[in-house]
């Protein structure tokens, strides 16, 4: 008969070394040295969509320890150690190594090593030979096809990017909400539909259990109208702009009426261009960079934040830094994978590239698959970042025992309140005589000098449009110097903040109307405003909201955007105003419904 496999032996007799998986997969199966292994013993079988489109089974038997099961595995993940479980032990004749040895078991025993195949079926059908001519007719391959060569066949992750030439080597580990976002696949074949689809989870094992019933949402796909399979060498683009949140990319293929899945990509969406990701699978950029040194440390992988993260051991020598090149006052957060056991690991937060502030110490074996936020051993919620800030890990002896994750951290831009103002001029209209106009056809608040010269502002207002007197407004911080004056706008509805827009990196004076705020416009409408300033301001000053007449800047919003966080890690929800005395003169009339004194005599805001 003919091997199906390859056998891979221990380079010193006696040794168990690690099996690690050879690449990014889904596990097939899992069986456990006993009657029903097919002679493999304690094996496992992980699942692979390949550039080709093709699904293959990669199977690793004959393993010295039953497999640690997950359901997704990482490139070199450990799965257990070469053994001799199956058919190797001493007393069984189907030895696979020497006709001698097979004629002998009682006298040479069982040489340790790894059975590892690959074939097109998922399962055990087979006992390590069958009795073929050729191999490929019964859909087994030539395992050192896919493990070795610059042709081989790769695993099909997609490449994302907010630039548009995505590739694998060009490629980033965050969106930013309201921007597009790229897509690549390198894809080669003929099928009916293939590309990357989205779910909006940050767990992995969601993204097999709901592509089963769920109408794919695609970032990019090609395919035929009409079912037909059509040649694709490569798919690149993007359709969509994403809001806020954690995702999850995958290849899809179709081929016939089998669906494949890929392995899932993790990616953060943020707030704005301010905030920053950085994480151990990145391309490093510049001082915005990701470093270690793991010295004599035991290392595992594990899927983790975008493809996998690192597992150390702790009490170790092993030192990690992130950093994230940012100027202000952010709040952190580190991304914890399965796998960690670590208990009590403290991160060293050197904001300014010297000052440490050490972090509360952080339990790994909690939260995983998600955000936790990092918080100062006093308390600290935010920390006032320069360019050569960092976070850094040293396991050491102030760190946990146990696996310690190296993963992603992620830095929110955070915003200090400085104040709100209100517009109301449809009821302005009703007041003839009073020159005290503040809050009916203009208003101010005021940005203060930033405290720490990190803190950057953010001011409120509310707007209630008159189509024929106040259908633009005119927003500006005339005592403010250039630089200062650059700002995030975010205007939307008083009901809800789903259809929000913001205009991102643009300077004041600027002008909200009809011709660039892309929302529906009506008498008497309710919007309110945040204005997010970027940068920390050096020198007080009013900002103003006025109804003019003048032209909106051509300028295209970004949906659906939360411009920033808050101090203290709140989120904008809306706001409300109350301006009673300028309304004397319509206090007691009678010509106008209850409704129409919102903004006069009280005021509501919204949650939601």
């Amino acid at each position: 008969g003919y091997h199906t496999g390859i056998d891979i032996k221990p380079t010193i007799s006696g040794n168990h070394p690690n099996v690690l998986c050879s690449n990014f997969g889904e596990r097939r199966n899992v069986w456990l040295n006993g009657d029903s292994d097919h002679g493999f013993g304690n094996a496992l079988q992980v699942k692979h969509l390949l550039t080709d489109g093709s699904y293959k089974y990669f199977l690793y038997g004959h393993m010295n320890v039953a497999v640690n099961a997950k359901r997704y595995y990482a490139q070199n993940q450990l799965i257990s150690t070469i053994g001799g479980t199956g058919y190797g032990r001493v007393g069984y004749s189907e030895n696979e190594w020497s006709q001698t040895r097979q004629n002998n078991p009682g006298t040479y025993g069982w040489m340790h090593h790894l059975h590892f195949e690959v074939n097109d079926e998922s399962g055990l059908n087979n006992y390590g030979y069958i009795n073929v001519n050729r191999l490929s007719d019964y859909g087994y391959y030539d395992p050192d096809h896919y493990i070795s060569g610059n042709n081989r066949p790769t695993v099909l992750i997609p490449c994302l990017s907010i630039s548009e030439r995505a590739s694998d080597t060009n490629y980033d580990v965050y969106g930013i909400a309201g921007e597009h976002l790229y897509g690549n696949l390198d894809i080669n074949g003929s099928f009916n539909r293939a590309g990357i689809i989205v779910r909006k989870s940050f767990t992995r094992s969601d993204a097999g259990q709901s592509s089963k019933s769920a109408t794919p949402k695609y970032l990019i796909q090609n395919g035929s109208s009409s079912g037909s399979p059509i040649s694709m060498n490569g798919i690149a683009g993007s359709t969509d702009e994403y809001k806020i949140g954690d995702y999850l990319f995958l290849a899809y293929v179709l081929d016939g009426n089998e669906r494949r899945y890929g392995y899932p990509v993790k990616l953060s969406v943020l707030p704005n261009d301010q905030c920053k990701i950085v994480d151990n699978d990145q391309m490093n950029s510049g001082n915005y960079k990701y470093s270690q040194d793991l010295k004599t440390s035991g290392v595992n992988k594990v899927p983790g934040y975008f493809l996998s993260a690192q597992l150390i051991e702790g009490k170790s020598e092993a030192t990690a830094n992130w950093t994230p090149n940012i100027e202000g006052k952010y709040a952190i957060f580190v991304h914890i994978p399965e796998g960690a056991t670590a208990t009590s690991v403290v991160y060293k937060i050197k904001s300014d590239g010297s000052t440490v502030i050490k972090s509360k110490p952080v339990n790994q074996t909690i939260n995983q698959e998600t955000w936790h936020q990092i918080i100062g051993e006093n308390g600290e919620t935010e920390f006032n970042f320069t360019q050569d800030g960092y976070i850094g890990l040293y396991a050491g002896n102030e760190s946990s025992t146990g696996w310690i994750a190296l993963d992603a951290f992620k830095f929110v831009n955070v915003k200090t309140w400085n104040g709100n103002a209100s517009i109301i001029s449809y009821h302005a209209k009703e007041i003839q005589n009073s020159d005290q106009l503040c809050g009916l056809t203009h208003d101010e608040t005021r940005v203060q000098i930033s405290s720490d010269q990190m803190e950057t502002p953010v001011v409120f207002f509310q707007w209630q449009v008159d189509m024929t007197g106040c259908n633009n407004i005119k927003f500006d911080a005339p005592d403010l110097s250039y630089s200062e004056k650059n700002v995030d706008i975010t205007i939307g509805t008083w009901e809800y903040r789903k259809d929000d827009r913001t205009f991102s990196n643009v300077n004041l004076p600027f002008v909200l109307g009809l011709e660039n705020i892309d929302l529906t416009f009506s008498e008497s409408c309710w919007y309110v405003i945040k204005i997010a300033f970027r940068n920390p301001i050096n020198n007080g000053s009013p900002v103003t909201a006025k109804c003019t007449t003048e032209t909106p800047q051509r300028i295209t919003p970004k949906k659906h955007v939360d411009s920033c966080l808050l101090q203290g890690g709140y989120k904008w929800n809306g706001n409300g105003s109350i301006v009673s005395k300028n309304f004397q003169e319509l206090k007691n009339t009678t010509n106008y419904s209850q409704n129409s004194f919102y903004g006069c005599f009280r005021d509501v805001s919204n949650l939601f």
